[in-house]
């Protein structure tokens, strides 16, 4: 008989260890949504009555303006090429900018077709001189935009198409 008690406690023992073990649980689940609840208040209420204003992550995007129609120039007489045609694609991040690059236009095409006509063969046929002729359009852009007293903020001059005859 004294086997059956020895069962008993046994039983009661691992009986006693299940419900320790259940009782643990419901206070490590009850201390976590404690925790939860005190941190969504914490973030969610505890700010001040102040808007929270977003800050921007970067940049704002490019802003591209094409001119309507491509700019053909008559080129010196005595170059191998007699006509260039260029399409100009000019970049801005601020709205206001193209804006004033669509109100200008008559103004843009006028000076840019001085430009492209004092241009030659020789310096347009190579990488180098594209890149001059980038800077040439911005600075003369830019200055259009000063000269009108509006925002100046090309970021960028882009050509779609340069054709040589």
């Amino acid at each position: 008989m004294a086997k059956k008690p020895a069962k008993k406690d046994e039983a009661a023992a691992k009986g006693g260890s299940n419900k320790t073990k259940l009782i643990v649980m419901i206070l490590l689940a009850l201390i976590l949504l404690g925790g939860g609840g005190a941190a969504a208040w914490f973030f969610l209420l505890s700010g001040s009555d102040e808007p929270v204003v977003e800050q921007e992550l970067g940049p704002s995007p490019l802003i591209y303006f094409r001119l309507a129609k491509p700019i053909t120039a008559t080129l010196p007489p005595d170059e191998p090429a007699n006509h260039l045609r260029v399409n100009v694609v000019l970049a801005s991040r601020n709205q206001a900018v193209i804006d004033a690059l669509e109100l200008h236009t008559p103004i843009i095409r006028n000076d840019l077709l001085a430009l492209f006509g004092n241009q030659t063969f020789a310096e347009l046929n190579t990488p180098e001189g594209k890149e001059a002729l980038r800077e040439q359009v911005h600075e003369t852009v830019t200055a259009i935009l000063v000269r009108t007293g509006s925002p100046a903020g090309i970021e960028n001059v882009f050509f779609d198409e340069i054709v040589m005859q």
